[in-house]
């Protein structure tokens, strides 16, 4: 008997990223013993990525391009969710990259486990430097490794060390499994990813876990969870509310266990703290309060929604560890 080809859609949102956009393009499309399509929304970019993209699908056949109106990075996944064709979804962001074999090795190993979500293993490298360091430092050492598990005990094993991986482009999903439970992002709101990655862990019976270093994260200064700008960090402080509301939904589903809601709701006063605080200095601020209601009561948040007159940064990264600020 034949086993399924190694196939995948590889979704990747473009807004602005025309310096790194190349070589991102370079990394997945030079990924070996892979059947793959790349799907790349151009999210009303206003450099030269479209043209960019349309080059590499006149080259390359397994590009895809769709150019839409500025809708932000969730309208984009979503918008290439309805597109892919292949057995397994991977995201990947425009200013990154991939080592060749990534592809590959999660695809197998999450075929061989019969799993829901592989999670993959990643590091940080520096705004303008490739290739990739040779022995860079994990953004994440505390995952379950070599071991299967369904989410909520994912989570269970690695929120209390601050190690809960909510990076979407170190997700291997299965699409089918997406279909199934009809996953989606969040349309409008910053910290999408963090809910994404709850909804996966609610549902998902099968988990398992790459340890080898195989995507790079660029960090981008100017990306909305890094820009100290006041638009920013407002919508920083707001991703943080819509946060809380899915982790207290979640907890208060009468099927929640016990030792599971009290993770849930202490990520809710995590996120709490993160949205009072984006923008503490400043005292010209405007704040709403948004009151959500737990099993043990209510507590409110209170976060900066208008003008600052002094934004600071948090230690957010673009799609990366919520417990560390992400």
């Amino acid at each position: 008997m034949t086993s399924a080809p190694l196939d995948v859609s590889i979704i990747v949102p473009v807004y602005n990223c025309e310096a790194w956009l190349g070589a991102l393009l370079d990394s997945v499309l030079a990924q070996t013993g892979v059947d793959l399509e790349l799907i790349a929304i151009c999210d009303g970019a206003t450099d030269g990525s479209l043209a960019l993209l349309e080059a590499a699908a006149a080259h390359d056949a397994r590009v895809r391009v769709v150019a839409q109106f500025n809708r932000g990075v969730s309208a984009s996944r979503n918008a290439s969710l309805a597109l892919a064709r292949r057995m397994e979804i991977v995201f990947a962001d425009g200013d990154d990259w991939m080592k060749p074999d990534a592809l590959r090795t999660w695809i197998a190993y999450g075929r061989r486990h019969a799993l829901d979500v592989v999670v993959g293993s990643g590091f940080n490298f520096g705004f303008d430097a490739l290739p990739a360091p040779a022995q860079p430092a994990p953004l994440f050492t505390r995952q379950p490794w070599d071991e299967i598990v369904d989410g909520r005990a994912w989570m269970l094993r690695t929120v209390p060390n601050n190690d809960w991986v909510v990076c979407v482009w170190l997700q291997c999903v299965r699409h089918a499994f997406v279909v199934a439970h009809g996953l989606r992002f969040d349309e409008g709101v910053v910290h999408e990813d963090i809910v994404w990655s709850l909804r996966l862990a609610l549902h998902a019976r099968r988990v398992g876990f790459v340890r080898e270093l195989l995507y790079g994260y660029r960090r981008n200064p100017e990306s909305i969870v890094n820009s100290p700008s006041p638009k920013a960090v407002a919508q920083r402080a707001a991703g943080y509310l819509h946060v809380i509301d899915a982790l207290v939904g979640a907890a208060r589903d009468p099927g929640t266990a016990p030792d599971f809601r009290r993770l849930l709701l202490r990520q809710a006063n995590r996120a709490k703290a993160k949205a009072a605080t984006c923008c503490i200095s400043c005292a010209s601020a405007s704040t709403t309060t948004t009151r959500v209601a737990a099993s043990r009561g209510s507590f409110s948040t209170r976060a900066t929604t208008a003008r600052c007159c002094a934004a600071r940064p948090t230690r957010a990264r673009r799609g990366g560890r919520f417990a560390a600020g992400g």
